[in-house]
């Protein structure tokens, strides 16, 4: 045999050898979940209203000594607070809602 009909003859085998195999799967990767920290949504509304101290759902957070309002007190949802409790809250008190 030539060099040249075996290294032919051997190209043959490869090719019809290459034929029969079959491409593998690509790697598929598993989906996974994370677990993200909780998050605080301040109030979107807080509205004053007419009335005395106890009627508006913020009121309890408010005193004479205590003038701040936390955005965790009413996380998310609309809160009111009565003209009541904000005159109960001491003349030298800032009022703050954070």
């Amino acid at each position: 045999m030539t060099p040249s009909f075996s290294h032919w003859l051997n190209g043959l085998f490869q090719a019809a050898e290459a034929k029969g195999k079959t491409k593998s799967k690509p790697r598929t990767r598993r989906l996974d979940c994370e677990q993200l920290e909780d998050r605080v949504v301040p109030a979107t509304l807080i509205s004053i209203v007419t009335g005395a101290a106890g009627t508006g759902t913020l009121d309890a957070f408010l005193s004479a000594t205590d003038g701040t309002i936390n955005a965790t007190d009413s996380a998310g949802i609309a809160g009111s607070i009565s003209q009541g409790a904000l005159q109960t809250v001491g003349a030298g008190i800032q009022i703050s809602i954070t």
